[in-house]
């Protein structure tokens, strides 16, 4: 079977791999800082703390108690509903 431009387009590019879907897999159910329940907050994160200290904390603590980036080395964000992770 000859090869055909297509062929050689799509070894080049070949087609992006689907991301696969992350999920936290704690039991953890409230921040570490403030203990609220991550059932009355939109999201959580693993996050570093600004002393370097790692610690699971809701919306507000992570704007009060770190650099509020998300990445690696800082912290990731998780739906607090579906535990999957959204950011970092």
């Amino acid at each position: 079977m000859p090869v055909t431009v297509q062929d050689i387009l799509n070894h080049k590019n070949p087609p992006k791999k689907e991301k696969p879907v992350k999920q936290w897999l704690g039991n953890q159910s409230a921040c570490d800082i403030c203990n609220t329940s991550f059932a009355d907050i939109p999201w959580f994160a693993d996050a570093r703390l600004r002393n370097g200290q790692w610690a699971i904390v809701c919306p507000d603590c992570h704007a009060d108690f770190t650099s509020g980036k998300f990445g690696v080395g800082v912290g990731q964000k998780y739906d607090a509903n579906t535990k999957i992770k959204l950011e970092g």
